[in-house]
Formats: C-alpha cells, structure tokens, sequence
C-alpha cells in the first residue's frame, strides 16, 4: 500500500572462457652455460557462475513526508573453476628436463550476505537526517592443487578457508542553506575483522582486525539555473579483491608464475575535490580538479629465484599520491543525437619499501571515452 512495500530479486547469472596458447620460448643463461628452446602448449579451462537473491522492506510514516525505515537483506554467491593443462617439451634436441606435463586446478568461491537498516528523517524544510547500519559477512574459499605427471605437488596443493566481517554505522545530513547554498556532510564507521587458515598448514593460521572512520563532506553552490560549483572531502576504504587474496599459482608460463596474498590490508584514500558544472545551449559542460592520496597502496611485486624464475604476488608497499582533472560533457544535436565524452589525466607519484629496498616511481596518465546515441522515430 501507499506506506508498506515488499519486493525481492533473484538472478543466475554464469559463462564460460576457455583459452589455448602456444608458447616458442628461449631460455639464455650464460653464466651458467644454458641455452634452452621449448615450445609449451597450455589448454585453459574456467567456469564463472553465481546467484543474487534480494528482500528489501520500506515503511513510509504517514505522518511525515519523507520519513522512512528501509530493511534490506542480500546474498551473493560465486563459483570460479580454472584448469590448466600444460605440456611442454624440448625443441632443439632431447632435454629429458624441460619434459612437462602439469596440470593445476582451482575451485573457488565466495559467499557475501549483506544485512542492512536505513532510517531517513525530515527535520524542516532543506534538513534531512539520514543514519544506518550494515553489516557484511564474506567467506571465501580456494580448493587448489598442482600436479605434475599425475603426481601431486604437496607445496603447490592446499585449501584456503577466509573470512570477512565488516560492521558498520553512519550518520548522514543534508542541509539548504538559503536558495543558492548546500551541504551534505557525514562519516562511516566500519570495524572490519578477517580470519583464514589453511588446511595443510593449521598451525599457522591469520588474523586481522582493524577499524576506520570514513568522513565525507560536500559544499556546493548554485549561481542561477543552470550552473553550480562544488567542494568536497572524503575518504574512502578499498579492499583487497578476490584476485589479491587467492592463493591459487597460476603456471600459465613456467618462468612466470603469479599467486594472491591473502593477508593484504586495505587501502585507504583521503580525496580532495573541486568541481564546476554549468549547462550552455543544450551542452553540458563538468570540469573537477582533485588531489588524491592513498595509503598501503597494493601493488604487484616481482622476485626472481636463482633458478631465474619469477614469481608476482601482491603486497602493501607503500603510499601514492595523484593530483589530476576530470572534463565531461554532453551535447545534444538535432535533438536525437546525443555525444557524450570524457577524459582523465592526473599524476601518479609512489614511494614505499620491498624487502628493504626504499622504492619509488612516478608517472603521467590519462584515459578518455566517447560514446553516441542517436534516437530513432516511432520510439
């Protein structure tokens, strides 16, 4: 009814990748007097699939326009299946050595369960109150082994069992300040714990917690109908993603193996933001400088063993900063024509330590897109 409403979801959702490669390498070592020709042929196989089920429950009062509970319940489950199938041999003669025939799988998955309440509140006219909480419960777990010649490589099979529990509340108000002026300020805060262990090495489990404090506050201006300005803080966590955390050894290239790190931190970001909008004959025209700084920044890092084998994993090396500017705009033609485009360009300037090496590197990027719509008659 006009204060009472009820609605649910369900999705499936799943494809498959399937790859070949066929790999000539040349292998040179002359301190050690190797020369080495191979040709490695690998067969890979994924599976991705997943499901979502959501219930979300809204009470209107009937008292006071605007005032609302929300109750929202969500999970999200996902399955990652991979299997590679290597064979390799010698090319320019009979090195028994480089003979291979390897296989690694990887059955993966991820359960999220979301709970969260909402509660939004009318003060007066141009004051809203806005508080929640929500909490999100993650396990994820790694099923992966590694044989060679059907024969399983101990240090290259284990089970991964992770989990991560965030808890959070925020508290949330927006307010109009006369005819022209806003501000929409607020913060999170978020307890996060995180628990794995592995099967074939149960005495050395891993525990994380941490918690952070996320203010966000946003100033804007209004100059007529058509043109606003704005300023903002904010400060955002980023966790690790799947990709990061799994274990699992990807042997896609034998000189060339790259694997998770399950027990990465989070990276935090403090961002600092100027924007201008303005709307001029039918163009839309949004102009935003930043200044971005993030701290326990991930990245991939690469070793190479004395056998001169690479392996790339990630780790938290340090922190970064960015200093850029966002252009969009929009422009309508012949009213059925619609160009919309953008670019980014900003600076990327890090330093931080791995294994006790002081780091750093620098650099200029930028990325952009355009896209055109063109709506046709009788609809």
């Amino acid at each position: 009814n006009a204060f009472h409403s009820l609605s649910t979801s369900f999705r499936l959702r799943g494809f498959t990748s399937n790859r070949e490669n066929d790999v000539l390498a040349d292998f040179s070592d002359p301190t050690n007097n190797v020369d080495q020709d191979y040709r490695r042929i690998t067969d890979t196989e994924n599976l991705f699939s997943g499901y979502e089920w959501s219930l979300d429950y809204v009470y209107k009062v009937p008292e006071q326009k605007g005032r609302e509970v929300a109750i929202s319940y969500k999970i999200d489950g996902n399955v990652q299946d991979q299997d590679f199938l290597i064979s390799q041999n010698d090319i320019a003669g009979d090195d028994v050595s480089l003979a291979r025939d390897e296989r690694s799988l990887n059955d993966g998955n991820n359960t999220e369960t979301t709970y969260q309440v909402v509660y939004t509140h009318p003060v007066k006219d141009g004051v809203k109150i806005e508080s929640g909480a929500k909490m999100v419960r993650r396990n994820v777990t790694s099923d992966f082994s590694y044989l060679e010649f059907n024969v399983i490589d101990e240090e290259g099979t284990d089970f991964l069992d992770y989990d991560q529990n965030v808890y959070a509340a925020y508290a949330s108000g927006t307010f109009k300040i006369g005819k022209n002026y806003g501000l929409i300020a607020g913060a999170r805060y978020e307890f996060t714990e995180i628990a794995g262990r592995f099967r074939d090495d149960e005495n050395d489990p891993f525990e994380n917690d941490y918690e952070n404090i996320l203010p966000r506050i946003t100033f804007n201006r209004k100059f007529g109908r058509t043109t606003s300005a704005k300023v903002s803080y904010s400060r955002r966590i980023q966790r690790p993603s799947l990709r990061g955390i799994y274990r699992f050894v990807d042997r896609l290239y034998n000189r060339n193996v790259s694997f998770g790190n399950p027990e990465l931190d989070p990276e935090l970001t403090d961002q600092y933001e100027f924007s201008y909008n303005t709307y001029v004959k039918k163009v839309s025209i949004n102009v935003s400088l930043f200044y971005r700084r993030t701290t326990d920044i991930i990245e991939s890092v690469l070793t190479v063993d004395d056998a001169g084998v690479g392996s790339t994993t990630f780790q938290n090396v340090g922190t970064a900063n960015s200093v850029g500017t966002n252009i969009f705009t929009s422009a309508t033609l012949f009213k059925i024509w619609t160009l919309r485009g953008g670019v980014n360009l900003f600076t990327y300037d890090a330093t931080g330590t791995i294994a006790g090496e002081r780091v750093s590197n620098q650099a200029l990027l930028w990325n952009g897109n355009v896209n055109s719509n063109i709506k046709l008659p009788k609809d």
